[in-house]
């Protein structure tokens, strides 16, 4: 049976806040929406449409792994643009003046120099579809942006832990020797209380 816009509305809401009276009330059922939220759980068609939007919401273990294995192949290279550029070193050249002896002045050096240019693009990470890899965004005190993706090693352990590639191992330290006197220990002592028993003539004098 299809739904109504306030019962969809009410499925959509119940999405939301996990909350049956919260969520009719906010579909716009404002009388008892306590009641009301309770009474749309309890019908079997919209119980079935909050499954079926579980279903579509709900990530599965494929896209788990793809995810995983998007994030462990991640590089900045996605997200930077690196460019070589020649620029004009300036260079402070005294300039004294009658007001100011130590004034100076700025001189561009004549002869070029080469340089490494590293800019942010996040418009070449969203054509690569990579922005989904991106983990924090902020601009630091001085208006230079700052990024981190998420962190590529660990990824990997988890994707290894889910391929069994990685196998735990326990050491266990086995001192023979220790163990072998304390064995020729005990049978000595053994043997020491069997003679003392056989030598003592309490059980003669007993008889």
């Amino acid at each position: 049976m299809a739904l109504s816009a306030k019962q969809q509305a009410f499925v959509e809401h119940y999405l939301v806040t996990w909350n049956a009276s919260e969520a009719a009330r906010r579909a716009g059922y404002k009388t008892k929406p306590n009641v009301q939220g309770a009474r749309m759980l309890a019908n079997a068609s919209i119980s079935a449409a909050v499954q079926a939007r579980l279903a579509e919401l709900k990530m599965s273990a494929d896209e788990v792994l793809t995810r995983l294995s998007a994030q462990a192949r991640g590089s900045l290279e996605d997200f930077l643009r690196i460019e070589r550029v020649l620029y004009h070193p300036r260079q402070a050249v005294l300039d004294p003046t009658e007001d100011n002896p130590k004034a100076v002045r700025w001189v561009e050096d004549p002869i070029p120099v080469e340089r490494l240019l590293v800019t942010l693009d996040l418009e070449q990470a969203r054509d690569r579809k990579k922005l989904a890899l991106l983990k924090k965004l902020k601009w630091n005190q001085w208006g230079e942006p700052e990024i981190e993706i998420y962190d590529s090693q660990a990824a990997l352990a988890l994707l290894g832990r889910y391929h069994g590639l990685f196998v735990e191992r326990q050491e266990m330290t086995v001192d023979f020797i220790g163990d072998a006197a304390a064995s020729a220990e005990r049978k000595l002592l053994a043997g020491l209380a069997t003679e003392a028993a056989q030598d003592d003539p309490g059980d003669a004098d007993a008889g």
